[in-house]
């Protein structure tokens, strides 16, 4: 299948039903900076934030 085509048939229809379901779209730009670049696998502010919750008081993000 050709790119534009996957795009428009699987693509956008994923990005679609995972914002009605409660997801946030975050653009390639936003990614990219959350991300510290292409060569980063996550979003490393957020992940970060995510550990410091259960473990408050036990665990301190190092950014």
């Amino acid at each position: 299948m050709p790119l534009g085509l996957e795009i428009k048939a699987v693509q956008e229809a994923l990005i679609k039903y995972a914002t009605e379901v409660g997801w946030e779209y975050v653009s390639t730009k936003e990614a990219l900076r959350l991300r510290d670049g292409k060569r980063g696998l996550i979003f490393r502010e957020i992940f970060c934030n995510q550990l410091v919750k259960p473990n408050n008081g036990f665990f301190e993000p190092h950014m």
